[in-house]
């Protein structure tokens, strides 16, 4: 069962990822490199260093990952409200490894913000 939800995650994810990078070629979304502070942390594995991730990042990160994990995240992530996170990890240009993990509660919250704010500012 964990299996199969975490596929249906990780496709319906994948298939947000996708959309929105078309957008972003597309400049329907004229800024790529809006930080997802609340919702996106990135780190390269030889610094492991835990920096926002944009939003750019985020869904090239989600094209192009090897693995897709459920973690545990630290409380001081999360301020003690249970979440759902996932924590993807690959290889940047076949060498230098990264990890992604990713509240999806609160990544939802960002697309759909990011949504809002397209429709009344065209952003």
């Amino acid at each position: 069962m964990e299996s199969a939800l975490q596929n249906l995650i990780s496709s319906n994810l994948l298939n947000l990822a996708i959309a929105i990078r078309i957008n972003l070629y597309q400049e329907t979304i004229s800024n790529p490199n809006i930080e997802l502070p609340e919702s996106s942390w990135l780190y390269y594995d030889d610094e492991l260093i835990d920096r926002p991730a944009t939003l750019k990042q985020v869904c090239d990160k989600i094209i192009h990952a090897n693995t897709v994990a459920k973690p545990v995240l630290p409380p001081e992530l999360w301020e003690g409200n249970s979440k759902i996170a996932i924590q993807l990890k690959g290889v940047e240009f076949g060498k230098k490894a990264w990890t992604l993990n990713i509240v999806l509660e609160r990544f939802a919250e960002d697309i759909l913000n990011l949504l809002d704010s397209i429709e009344s500012d065209g952003i």
